[in-house]
């Protein structure tokens, strides 16, 4: 598990800064896997062209521009970079490649994804139902009129083992709680 450096807090980008949206690109299921796979085939280093040639192939559905857009999105959590036309693994992304853990991607969710701080901050109060979870991410983005995303949020906080639903509502895996251990800021919502 990449550590943050002794006694160095993580910075949050303010609200504004932030990732909006990951959801468009994950109705194919497990998103964590799917960036899994993405980081998978970049390797050492690949091609735009055949990353999205890759993508294509792999989702023959997808419209012409959706693979652009997913890459868009996948890069939103660090795991790879563009230098000229080469899509390069960061550090984040060696992790994940290396081990798989969801744990690659915990700074720059934390940090630079908009909602999932808060997220973890309401799920280690109490339990929350998925009703009274949406209803508060959309307050954390007025742009979100859909529950679209503060679905896909959700989603991701089980795909990454940060949550689990019960019968009382979702609660915070022990991972979850490892994360949440580092928000020291209050999450703000977008002005």
């Amino acid at each position: 598990m990449p550590d943050s450096a002794p006694g160095v807090a993580l910075r949050p980008l303010p609200a504004a800064k932030r990732a909006r949206t990951l959801s468009a690109s994950w109705k194919m299921g497990n998103g964590f896997h799917a960036v899994e796979q993405v980081v998978d085939f970049i390797g050492d280093g690949v091609a735009r062209a055949d990353l999205v040639r890759h993508l294509r192939q792999t989702y023959p559905h997808w419209s012409e521009r959706r693979p652009h857009r997913y890459l868009d999105h996948i890069r939103s959590l660090g795991v790879f970079t563009r230098r000229g036309t080469m899509m390069l693994p960061t550090d984040s992304g060696r992790d994940l490649q290396r081990t798989g853990d969801p744990d690659a991607l915990r700074d720059q969710v934390l940090t630079s994804i908009l909602g999932f701080d808060h997220l973890l901050v309401w799920l280690s109060e109490r339990p929350r139902s998925r009703s009274w979870l949406l209803d508060r991410l959309r307050q954390v983005n007025q742009g979100w009129t859909t529950d679209i995303v503060p679905k896909s949020w959700i989603d991701w906080t089980i795909w990454l083992d940060l949550a689990v639903e019960t019968s009382d509502g979702f609660i915070l895996t022990e991972r979850g709680k490892a994360w949440r251990s580092l928000i020291h800021w209050n999450p703000e919502p977008l002005p």
